[in-house]
Formats: structure tokens, sequence, C-alpha cells
């Protein structure tokens, strides 16, 4: 007998009653017939006919002739040969319900393996591949698995995993020490856990096109994995994060969509130069989109020119998504130096939710650009880190603030739009950064709130309309003020509150219902020359 305990870290199995198991045989069975009938008529006349629980160990094409049922706890079809196809025309295979320690079927240390068109129903973990070299897993049908639908591991490479439905179990697919996985097309729901799990040294897998709802656990999860893209899937209705990466480095999360999640839509954390572009995320209860200490990443040139060949022996390296000079790699070093991956928020569309649109902590390097954020608490906040640039940002409507920094250094916010917030347009704590090119308007305080920070470069802003002033300045020093526009804010153009030596140069000031210039006792050499507002337009 086979016992599989590894797949269950050694947990107890928490026993199905048969009632359950017959209900779910039942399910799936109708959800495959169809199938089932389609896939018959591909059936080799080669192919040798099998009923029962057994080793295939040779070469061929193997097709399931019946229903299996009560078949043995340790696991039922094992295939140890190369270029096997294990189809199962439709039919289920049906564990005693007792103690299914083992896989229902499982393929090991073999080459060029497909499984296909089959129901599994009561077993720890419904499929296996173990050391498989090129092969796929298809048409497969997975209920009430206690660990997992589908197991990827062993060091196997360029595998498929498609078409395929995973149910009223724990995860749904795992990828553990894999390589060239492709998870693409499945439907998982009714999980505990997670639905799809990329980790523990798995490269270079593709988690695209998949569906994922009523779920406990995570839609998809990658820890601990090297070159990874979740890309095109739907999550709705999880208890947890929609997409959640952690200890990883080179994902790329894309056209995904997230509604109705407990958790964040997407959360990175510790996992520098993850790029998130094109998403949406509507309703997510714990924000949209989290970045926690997951910054730029420092590659070898020997790894950006496995991913750019055409780059070898040239002096310019691939621009960032920015136009930025700044951000672009130079491929013109010795093997072993280093050149980034930008960490990138880009593109993305997130709307309503209890927390902050765009979060980003404690993190040293990320562009988040191109957004449109509405409904949430700030639209795009950062904390406790540097070198943070927001860049040409849609902010409207959202609860608090439109761009909030706080303690943040050396960032860079341009070219937003920040309209209708409920506090400021764009509020920022912190030393040396930059506000240039924003547009602060109709929003519930001020414009631009600039507090206790020292070196501030605010240029070629507009504030008008806000509630409160255009711009205000308390316990801001040092700083530099060109060519901005206060114009019809309800209270001061700009107000000085303990601010001193700051340079204010062509400000256009006018329409303000209290004074155009408010400085308050407490404020010292403030230099101000003001221009008028038709010069400015």
């Amino acid at each position: 007998m086979l016992l599989w305990c590894r797949y269950a870290a050694c947990m107890k199995p928490q026993h199905l009653g048969k009632a359950v198991l017959v209900a779910a045989v039942v399910l799936l069975v109708g959800v495959g017939a169809a199938m089932g009938a389609a896939a018959a008529a591909d059936v080799s006349s080669n192919a040798t006919e099998t009923s029962s629980c057994s080793t295939i160990d040779s070469p061929g094409e193997y097709v399931l002739s019946g229903d299996v049922t009560a078949a043995p706890n340790g696991g039922c079809l094992v295939v140890t040969a190369d270029d096997v196809t294990l189809d199962g025309t439709g039919h289920y295979i049906a564990s005693d319900g007792a103690s299914a320690a083992g896989p229902a079927v499982r393929v090991v240390d073999a080459e060029n393996v497909s499984v296909r068109n089959v129901t599994l129903s009561g077993w720890q973990v419904g499929v296996a591949f173990e050391g498989v070299d090129t092969g796929s897993i298809s048409d497969v049908r997975v209920s009430t698995a206690e660990v997992v639908g589908v197991s990827i591991a062993a060091g196997s490479r360029d595998v498929t995993v498609s078409d395929s439905d995973v149910r009223d179990g724990t995860d749904g697919v795992r990828v553990d020490a894999a390589s060239g996985v492709d998870v693409r097309d499945n439907a998982f729901s009714a999980l505990t856990g997670t639905a799809v799990h990329v980790r523990a040294n798995a490269t270079e897998a593709t988690v695209r096109n998949n569906t994922v709802s009523d779920t406990s656990g995570v839609g998809v999860r990658v820890t601990g994995a090297d070159d990874v893209s979740v890309v095109d899937n739907e999550v709705a209705d999880v208890a947890s994060h929609g997409i959640a990466v952690g200890g990883a480095s080179t994902v790329t999360i894309e056209r995904n969509r997230m509604t109705g999640v407990s958790g964040a839509g997407i959360r990175v954390r510790e996992s520098p130069g993850t790029q998130t572009r094109h998403n949406v995320v509507a309703e997510a209860l714990s924000g949209g989109i989290q970045y926690l200490d997951s910054g730029h990443e420092v590659r070898t040139v020997a790894d950006i020119l496995l991913d750019w060949p055409q780059l070898s022996g040239l002096s310019a390296g691939p621009r960032s998504e920015s136009s930025d000079t700044r951000r672009s790699l130079a491929i013109q070093s010795s093997p072993g130096e280093t050149a980034p991956r930008d960490a990138l928020v880009t593109n993305n569309t997130v709307e309503g939710g209890y927390n902050h649109g765009v979060l980003v902590e404690s993190t040293s390097g990320i562009i988040v650009s191109d957004n449109r954020v509405t409904r949430s608490d700030d639209g795009v906040h950062a904390s406790n880190s540097s070198d943070v640039s927001v860049w040409r940002n849609e902010l409207h409507r959202n609860l608090d603030d439109g761009v909030a920094f706080g303690r943040v250094s050396d960032g860079d916010i341009r070219a937003n739009n920040a309209t209708r917030n409920g506090d400021n347009g764009i509020y920022v704590v912190g030393n040396g950064n930059v506000i240039a090119d924003n547009t602060g308007l109709l929003n519930g305080d001020d414009g631009f709130d600039i507090q206790n920070a020292t070196g501030s470069l605010v240029r070629n802003n507009v504030a008008a309309g806000n509630a409160d002033d255009g711009i205000f300045l308390r316990n801001a020093n040092n700083g530099t003020l060109v060519g901005n526009t206060v114009r019809d804010n309800l209270d001061d153009g700009i107000h000085f509150d303990r601010s001193a030596n700051n340079s204010v140069r062509e400000l256009a000031a006018c329409g303000n219902d209290d004074d155009d210039v408010m400085r308050t006792p407490t404020a010292e050499d403030n230099d101000v020359s003001l221009t008028d507002c038709e010069s400015a337009s």
C-alpha cells in the first residue's frame, strides 16, 4: 500500500462520510459527462483498456473503461513509463471514503506523460507529478481533496495543468520545486485553502486565465519562487487576498480582475522587482494593491541577458515603462555586476474598498504610475519609504487624500490629478520630495498640504476650488516653490504656519476667499514673489 503522508505534512486526515463522497462523485460526474462523451471519440483503437488500479510501466495509450469505486487508500494508478497517455474517458476514481492517503493518480520520474478526462473524489491528492519532464494534466475534475487537487513537484518541468475543475477541498494546484509549469484555463471553487500556490523554489511558472470563487484562502499565492507570471485570472468572493506574493523575485501580475475579496486585491511582501500592471480591483475590503518591503530588484547582468539575449554586446539595455532616463538599464559592465528590475504598479484600476487604493510601506524604490483610484481611503499612500515615484495617476473621490506621503524621503509626485477627495489632494510629510505638475481640485481640505518637511521642491502645480487652502505649509522649511497657481480656494491661496526659509517665486494667486498669501506669526523668512493669474494660464 502506498502512503503519502508528506503531501499532508503528516497531518491527520479529516475522514469524509460515505454520503458526502457519493454526493461529490455524482456532482463531478455530471460536470464531466459531456467531456467524457466527446473525448471517447478521440481514443485510439490501439489503446489499452484498464478497469482497476494498477501500475503502468510501458509506453502507450491507456483508457479507463469504467468507474473505479472503493479504490485502495494508498492510491490507484501509478505511471512510471515514458510516453504514456492516460485517458479516463469521463469515468471516476473514488476512494473508499475512509482514509485515502495517496494520490489517486501518480506519475513518477517519467517523460512525456498526459493525464486527461478523469473524475477523482475523496483523496488527499488528486493527481501528483513528481520528477516529470514534459507532461500535461487536462480535463480533470477533483473534489474533496483534503490536501491538494493537483501537485507538480520534485523537479518536474514543462508541465501544463489546463481545463480542469477543483472544488470542495483544501488547495487547488501546488507547484513545488518545478520549472516551466503552466496552470491555465482552470476553475477553482469552494476551497478552504489556496486555489493556485507556486512555491518552494519553483521557476518560470505561469498562472493564467483561471477562475477562482467562493474560497476561504488566497486566490493565487506565490512564495519563494522566481520568474512567475500571474495573468488574466478572475478572482471573486475569497476570504483572504486575491493575489499574494511573498519572498519571491521577478514576478509579473498583469490583467487580473479581483472583486469582492476580504483581504487586499493584490498584496506583495518582501518581493523586490514585482511588477503589477493593468489589473482591476473592485471592493477589496482590506485595500487595493499593497507593496510591503518590495522595491526595485537588483539582478546580475547575466540574468538580464538571459531575458534579453539580443542585448549581448550592446551598450544599452531595455527601458522601463517610464520615460525617465534614470530608470534605464545600462548593460555595459562585466558579468557579475548588477542592474535593476523596477518595482512597478502601473495602469491598474482600483475602485472601492475600506483601505488605501495603492499602499507602499517600508519600501525603497518603486514607481506608481498611470493608475486610476476611486472611492478608497487614500488613493496612493506611502509610508516609511524612500525613492517613491507617483506619476500620472487619476485620483478621484477617495475618502481621505489623493496622494499621501508619511515619512517618505526623496520621492517624486508628478503629473497627478487629485480631484474631489475627502481631505487633501496631495499630502506630504518627509524630506527632499519633488511635487511637480500636479492638479489639486475641489478637495475637501487643502489642494497641497506639506508638513514636517525640509527641502521640498514644489513646481508648476495648480490648486483650485479646494475647501481650505490651495497650498498649506506647516513646519515646512527650506523649500523651493516655483510657478504654482492657487486660485478660487475657500480659504487662503498659500498659508505659512511655523515654516521658515522657503523661496516662493512666480506664484499666481487670485480669487481666494481669504488671503492670497497668509503668514502666521510663527512663519519667518519666507520670500514670496507673485505673478498674475492671466500670465500663469
